[in-house]
């Protein structure tokens, strides 16, 4: 093996190093026009939820915190955060796609599992923060240090996971569906609104197969 074989090609390392840093800047924008309506959704829910399992309930605030924890990863945080996703970014993506053609999957479904990620860790977060505050209980550290202890991390795993994949499908499958809609003469406005229900429809159903295929495999890791 020659000397020129093994030097890597410092043009390819600059768009490959471009190409990072454009996705980047794509997860930061698309991120941030969806991070007020997750965290908002988690204030919400984490603010509720502990309220109700302390108040009418009786809970213990350490319980009521654990039972949120699971409420946030396993029932509303992957759906929660792929639906806020779906409806803040679907003019983007029809835009992105009439744009870029084929080349707007390169630059979408990728950053967009990585953004739920970043989403749904704000959502566990901020739910845990705001439940921590609206339980009874004064310890605020001490409570969320328990709970932060207390979870698995092939819980936590799974829901990083599935937000992933619920918004990459959905991100695919609205450019799939524009690249049709495009090819029928369809105005932007009639794909991006049949596109929104498509792609609730495709989350129910995303959300029912993980449950039938993980919860039976994986006792106490329930979606």
């Amino acid at each position: 093996m020659t000397q020129a074989t093994m030097t890597a090609d410092p043009s390819s390392m600059a768009l490959s190093f471009r190409g990072v840093r454009r996705w980047l800047a794509l997860v930061d924008r698309d991120g941030q026009r969806c991070a007020g309506l997750v965290l908002l959704s988690a204030v919400v829910v984490g603010t509720v939820a502990v309220q109700l399992l302390s108040g009418p309930l009786e809970l213990t605030s350490a319980f009521s915190l654990t039972v949120l924890t699971m409420l946030l990863l396993q029932l509303f945080g992957p759906l929660l955060v792929a639906v806020i996703a779906l409806v803040r970014l679907m003019p983007d993506w029809v835009e992105r796609s009439q744009r870029l053609g084929p080349a707007a999957w390169r630059s979408t479904v990728v950053p967009a599992g990585a953004m739920a990620v970043v989403l749904m860790l704000q959502f566990l977060g901020a739910g845990l923060l705001a439940g921590a505050l609206a339980s009874p209980r004064a310890d605020l550290v001490g409570e969320l240090a328990e709970v932060l202890g207390d979870l698995r991390p092939e819980v936590l795993l799974l829901a990083l996971l599935r937000s992933a994949v619920f918004l990459m499908a959905v991100a695919g499958w609205t450019l799939r569906e524009t690249a049709l809609g495009l090819r029928r003469g369809e105005p932007a406005a009639l794909i991006v609104g049949e596109g929104l229900l498509h792609g609730l429809v495709l989350l129910l159903v995303l959300k029912l197969s993980w449950s039938l295929a993980i919860y039976p495999w994986s006792f106490g890791v329930s979606v």
